[in-house]
């Protein structure tokens, strides 16, 4: 959010980043709250289906209750209710917002087409994945506990809930990671044998292999220089 906003965000990252994700959380956590407790907060006629279904976190099920225990009367199966899932799409929707902002900012700034195509392709599974886990979530009120559909429904929400979380790690963090690794190992084996470029030097992010065409046509055109490191390395301390 720093850097849409053209602010220095290296003084103090670690401090923003909680600053942030607490900022974004805490008002999230609250409403839920605030969801989840609406009917010991507000009297109103819960059995009416609309407010049922709008208000109510739990539902009797006196079928599926052992009739033996003292606690039958508080029997009862959490369910998910509308205003619940109205507050996280909400909530979502602004962070969708701000992490599309931030994502066409790093976008923009980057040169490889490859590597823009592979942050167009996280904005797609990120968002696609929300919207169906909010979607699943809120049709949830269309069945009872232990129907085929709410069952199916809430698994189809878990899933793709983590789809989203696992797409973030491995575009943000696990595929850099291992882009940097690669690339390492490249450099090392370049200084190793100190006379040739590693086919790329770099690993491209999508896996692409540069034609031998490209790589001597990038050779040419800087006189030969990319495969002499030494000769390069020694008219720069000449010049020193």
């Amino acid at each position: 959010m720093y850097s849409v906003k053209g602010r220095d965000s290296a003084k103090h990252p670690n401090f923003n980043i909680v600053l942030f994700a607490a900022g974004f959380s805490l008002p999230t956590c609250a409403a839920q709250i605030v969801a989840a407790l609406f009917t010991r907060i507000f009297e109103l006629d819960y059995t009416d289906k609309v407010l049922q279904l709008m208000f109510a976190t739990d539902m009797s099920l006196g079928e599926h209750c052992d009739p033996d225990t003292e606690m039958m009367a508080n029997c009862a199966f959490c369910v998910f209710p509308l205003l619940s899932t109205f507050i996280s799409v909400a909530f979502s929707g602004i962070y969708l917002a701000a992490a599309f902002a931030v994502t066409q900012r790093m976008a923009a700034a980057v040169i490889n087409k490859l590597l823009v195509r592979r942050i167009r392709l996280m904005q797609l599974l990120v968002m696609s994945s929300m919207a169906v886990s909010l979607a699943c979530r809120g049709c949830t009120v269309l069945f009872e506990p232990f129907e085929l559909g709410f069952e199916l429904l809430r698994v189809a929400h878990l899933f793709c809930l983590v789809g989203s979380v696992v797409t973030l790690c491995w575009f943000l963090v696990l595929k850099p990671v291992y882009d940097t690794h690669i690339a390492d190992r490249a450099l090392k084996e370049f200084a190793r044998k100190g006379n040739s470029l590693p086919d790329p030097l770099l690993a491209n992010p999508l896996g692409y292999a540069y034609p031998a065409q490209e790589l001597h046509a990038m050779d040419s055109s800087t006189g030969g220089s990319m495969g002499q490191p030494a000769v390069v390395e020694e008219g720069f301390r000449e010049r020193l």
